[in-house]
């Protein structure tokens, strides 16, 4: 017996459909020219009738882009026993006229997403039909053939709905095939395979599209395969063994460069998703990869798992910018963390391709526009946006109806990127094809302005040529003019040159003498431009080009060093004269790269063994931020004015797999980088790799002048590590070059090391270190409090202090006062040591500083942990700093009253009521800016009290 099964010819104009394969059938747009989905049921149903012995052949009009007369022909030729042919509801009509065409002894077979289909009545009118099928019909198909082949009766075939006579029955429906293992791998034989194209991403072609689930647990009423294909919200799954062994078939054997899971929801299941990227590893599959996924069933470090077994690109399911939106067609989505989970595959590098979709019910115009702009700024590499459609046989289709909803019952219109067939409360079905057709202009003028228009001449001529071929050449050109604008008029090649750092030499011209000259050379010189001087420059300056390169050179490094001058000592106290406003970037952040620590400090706030169950552990021990997030946002804080780095926090910097690389990346871009660390992951590699990279200064966190004092103080070390950090300062120290890393010994003082504190100098002598510095213990009632200092230690310390000072040191001993004036605070005695001081003086910490914690959150300064401002998997940091919580903060802060109950949660003691009084990390910061305005004269105070309240802030920085 001989089968073909067929994937019809659709075609609307130019332009082709998809059927077979996708969950939205649909009449293609330009830009769409390249999208083709498998047609994975017939494939998979060709496979195991051949298994089983049958003749079979697919055929697949639109991937090899077949006209109804060759497909007819083809049909002719093949002279099949039975045709099976895959429609659906909005090609259904031009599906049935193509059958009618065949042969009339040609036994006929339907099956599909097709509710129409079903019906007995409908099918009554169409007699070239014999059979349909319901559901997943590969079962189904195969014990069809072998009843037709044995002349057997039909009447007990489930879900086989067939002509008995002048009439039609339905037979019971089957059960979903449980084991998915059980189909042999779909027929790829005989397809054109190199023309079917789902690459999100831009994952390499030829690229291959699986399946490695059936179904989806979720109950969206407008989705068709679930309800129409499956009959219930069943979620079934393969044997990850054995999709991996399809893969690595795929991709060893048949040469495929990257595969696409086109699953209904493929990161179902975390231990299977983690399963799945150990065996991938496990064979060293080196092949990038994509897939259908929710972004709120991700989890980071499942991510993070699948990044690193090649996971390239996702595509994720957003719909709406509006959760209630979302809640009334059963999505079950949070869209807060959806968002979050975006912007963390973002920032790992995979790229994104999100889709939504107008018209579900409750939607606005106001809805629609929100949407578009959430869409705009989640910023994905690519996206779809298309209007609801409600197929029949959905909840969807049936809830509009009882709604009085659908505004059309021609099947044309159930298309979804041309037509809508449904109408909202506020909105009609034309309203709706123009916010679909507004949001692709809106969308294409977003990623023309954002992505195209800074190509170089030869990227943007590749990049047209590309749109040529894809789209047409109307729709290339069209997208050129703003392009050559902005490359010839505004960048002309000639006219952005560098200048070689070998003319240093200054040429004492005005600025308006330089124009002059400048205008006078390019107008008569250069041969590209030919327009007329005003008679007030018809004078010449006798300067040769190089000259003029000079001096234009030199003017310009003058200029910026004064942009620079004012950028970095001006626009603080303009922001700190505002109240709340920023108009500049932190001058300095502290990044917590990981909160993952090899050692457990007696008194550090994550890890010491006296918090019990309070230190970190699970999960939030080993929060890390991605190396992809770090760079991005290293380079939008080069943009807002930043300066200086500081690689530190709860866990040990290097213990963040990448913590080089993305110090190379802050040198790169002239920031100043300090690294904190307990010095014990330091080995005589990474030494030579901090020289290398120029790392700026050194924090290393010792405690300890002897090897017994360093084990009481690091229980989970002993006295070798001492030794190692020791030779390992020695040897750094040596080796470093023009004073790079500047180390600094940091020790804080508990009472289990403050005999020795005149030995921690000896200590950073010995090493050859530049400085130390000493800190008082900051401690968290209930557990390590008991390492606070007594009065007589206090006293006992501040008599060595004096000692240390009288010394001649031969390292620098660093905010020894501050030290001292800590330990002789009135409340000291209650772990306060900063009480005296911070009531005193205004906190100008939101102006100058931000810290960076590893699950992305940000906070105003270093103890605010328990109260961040933003999270950089929902925010940039750029709007995370003048956001209305940061803003909310500066004006408390300016306050000299600190006894307001919101700094009670500053810091680790929640029996604190004023937690900075216990130890304030920022005191160096803004005892610094108040010198400043106190160096101010009252002309200049009174000059930046006015231009602060009148600047244009769009413009800050």
């Amino acid at each position: 017996m001989k089968i073909l099964l067929a994937n019809l010819p659709w075609r609307k104009g130019e332009l082709w459909g998809v059927r077979a394969g996708s969950r939205w059938p649909h009449i293609k747009t330009a830009q769409e020219k390249g999208y083709l989905p498998f047609p994975f049921f017939l494939a998979y149903a060709g496979s195991l009738l051949a298994k089983k012995g049958f003749e079979v052949k697919l055929i697949d009009s639109l991937a090899q882009e077949l006209s109804v007369g060759a497909f007819l022909k083809i049909v002719s030729r093949e002279n099949p026993d039975l045709l099976v042919a895959e429609t659906s509801t909005p090609s259904l009509w031009n599906d049935l006229s193509i059958l009618k065409k065949l042969p009339r002894d040609l036994s006929v077979a339907l099956c599909g997403p097709e509710a129409n289909i079903r019906d007995l009545e409908f099918l009554s009118k169409h007699k070239f039909i014999h059979y349909v099928f319901i559901g997943e019909y590969e079962f189904t198909l195969l014990e069809l053939a072998q009843r037709l082949e044995a002349k057997k009766s039909l009447s007990d075939l489930r879900s086989l709905i067939y002509r008995d006579n002048e009439h039609f029955k339905a037979n019971p429906v089957r059960p979903l095939l449980e084991d998915l293992d059980e189909l042999p791998w779909p027929l790829r034989e005989g397809l054109p395979m190199e023309k079917y194209n789902d690459t999100p991403g831009g994952i390499p072609s030829p690229s291959v599209q699986m399946w490695s689930s059936r179904g989806c647990p979720y109950q969206c009423l407008f989705c068709i395969w679930p309800q129409l294909m499956y009959h219930k919200n069943r979620y079934r799954i393969r044997n990850i063994i054995k999709v991996v062994d399809e893969m690595e078939y795929l991709v060893r054997k048949k040469g495929f460069k990257s595969i696409y899971f086109d699953d209904d929801t493929t990161n179902i299941g975390k231990l299977r998703m983690i399963e799945f990227a150990e065996e991938i590893k496990r064979r060293n599959l080196n092949v990038p990869w994509a897939m259908m996924a929710r972004a709120d069933l991700m989890e980071e470090d499942i991510l993070e798992k699948l990044r690193s077994a090649g996971l390239f690109a996702v595509k994720y399911g957003v719909e709406s910018s509006n959760q209630e939106l979302l809640d009334r067609i059963c999505k079950n989505m949070d869209l807060r963390k959806t968002e979050r989970m975006i912007r963390f595959t973002q920032s790992l590098g995979i790229k994104t391709h999100l889709t939504f979709c107008f018209g579900l019910p409750g939607e606005t115009q106001e809805t629609i526009q929100k949407t578009i702009d959430f869409a705009k700024d989640l910023n994905p590499d690519s996206l779809q946006f298309s209007i609801a459609t409600a197929f029949p046989g959905t909840s969807f289709f049936q809830t509009l109806e009882r709604e009085g909803h659908i505004t059309s019952r021609n099947f044309f219109d159930y298309d979804g990127n041309f037509k809508s067939m449904l109408c909202t409360d506020s909105l009609s079905s034309q309203e709706l094809q123009k916010a679909k057709r507004r949001a692709d202009k809106t969308w294409q003028k977003h990623v023309w302005k954002t992505r195209y228009q800074h190509l170089q001449p030869m990227e943007y001529l590749q990049k047209l040529k590309d749109n040529a071929r894809n789209f047409g050449l109307y729709f290339a050109l069209s997208k050129s003019f703003s392009f050559l604008r902005s490359k010839i008029v505004f960048k002309h090649p000639r006219l952005s040159f560098k200048i070689p750092k070998v003319f240093s030499f200054r040429w004492n011209l005005s600025w308006v003498d330089l124009y002059k000259t400048l205008k006078n050379k390019v107008v008569f010189k250069h041969p590209r431009l030919s327009f007329k001087i005003p008679r007030v420059f018809s004078f010449r300056w006798n300067l040769s080009w190089g000259n003029l390169y000079r001096t234009l050179r030199d003017k310009t490094e003058q200029a910026k060093r004064y942009y620079l001058q004012i950028k970095k000592h001006y626009l603080n106290i303009l922001g700190i004269y505002n109240g709340s406003y920023a108009f500049k970037g932190p001058d300095c952040v502290q990044i917590d790269l990981t909160s993952n620590c090899n050692n457990n400090c007696i008194s550090c706030w994550c890890n010491s063994p006296l918090l019990g169950d309070k230190a970190y552990q699970g999960s939030k021990k080993y929060k890390t931020l991605p190396t992809q997030l770090v760079k991005a946002v290293i380079d939008e804080l080069v943009g807002m004015g930043t300066s200086e780095l500081y690689f530190s926090g709860g866990g040990e910097p290097f213990m963040h797999p990448d913590i080089l690389s993305e110090v190379e990346h802050a040198k790169s871009r002239g920031l100043h980088c300090c690294i904190n660390t307990n010095f014990t992951l330091v080995a005589d590699v990474t030494v030579k790799r901090l020289i290398e990279l120029s790392v700026d200064a050194l924090t290393v966190s010792v405690w300890a002048a002897m090897p017994k004092t360093y084990v009481l103080t690091h229980p989970n070390k002993d006295e070798a590590t001492f030794y190692r950090i020791k030779d390992t300062l020695k040897m750094l120290n040596s080796l470093k070059n023009k004073g790079r890393p500047f180390v600094k010994i940091y020790n804080v003082i508990s009472n289990l090391n403050c005999h020795e504190i005149e030995q921690m100098v000896e200590f950073a002598e010995e090493t050859g270190s530049e400085a130390v510095e000493f800190t008082v213990v900051d401690t968290i009632p209930g557990a390590t409090d008991k390492l606070m200092l007594n009065r007589e230690q206090r006293l006992e310390v501040l008599a060595k202090c004096e000692q240390i000072l009288k010394r001649n040191n031969k390292v620098q001993v660093l905010n020894m006062e501050h030290f001292m004036r800590r330990l002789s605070d009135s409340c000291a005695d209650q772990a306060q040591y900063d009480s005296g001081v911070l009531g005193k003086t205004p906190c100008y910490v939101g102006w100058v500083f931000s810290r960076i914690m590893p699950d992305g959150d940000v906070n105003f300064c270093l103890k605010a942990h328990r109260i961040p401002v933003g999270n950089l998997y929902k925010n940039s940091f750029r709007e995370i700093w003048n956001s209305k919580k940061q803003r909310e903060f500066r004006e408390k802060a300016l306050k000299f009253d600190k006894n307001n109950s919101f700094f009670h949660f500053i810091g680790n003691d929640e029996n604190c009521k004023v937690g900075c009084y216990k130890s304030c990390d920022d005191i160096g910061r803004n005892m610094c800016v108040q010198r400043r305005l106190d160096q101010l004269s009252p002309v200049q105070k009174a000059i930046f009290r006015f231009i602060s309240t009148k600047i244009n802030r769009n413009r800050s920085f």
